[in-house]
């Protein structure tokens, strides 16, 4: 009576502990998640077109999948009165040259919430 017991115990202990284990390496050996989805950038496009017409139109872009760099230039690129300078390309890869400009930037009046 005593070894049933102590066996039902033991199961009890271990089958959660066994279940952990067995999804924990599930887990590890999953495959990957699929690349990030696009947003949608059309949006921006006003600006990038005026962008594009002051400097030239080869120069390195981020894709839509890239969100999360994205959001950052976005950021970098926000007066801290709120509003955004005109006719940027949220989209073009900054160097640090141009992150630095942005920081500057930043304490600059004024500042639009549209391109139009």
């Amino acid at each position: 009576m005593a070894a049933g017991r102590a066996a039902r115990m033991i199961r009890r202990r271990a089958l959660p502990l066994l279940l952990s284990v067995g999804m924990a390496a599930t887990a590890a050996h999953a495959a990957p998640p699929a690349s990030a989805p696009a947003i949608p950038v059309g949006s921006f496009n006003d600006g990038v077109n005026h962008w594009r017409s002051g400097h030239a139109d080869a120069y390195a872009r981020l894709e839509p999948q890239q969100y999360r760099q994205i959001a950052d230039n976005l950021l970098l690129l926000q007066r801290r009165s709120g509003g955004w300078p005109v006719n940027q390309d949220p989209l073009r890869v900054l160097d640090a040259a141009a992150r630095e400009a942005a920081r500057v930037a930043q304490d600059e009046p004024g500042g639009s919430f549209d391109n139009r």
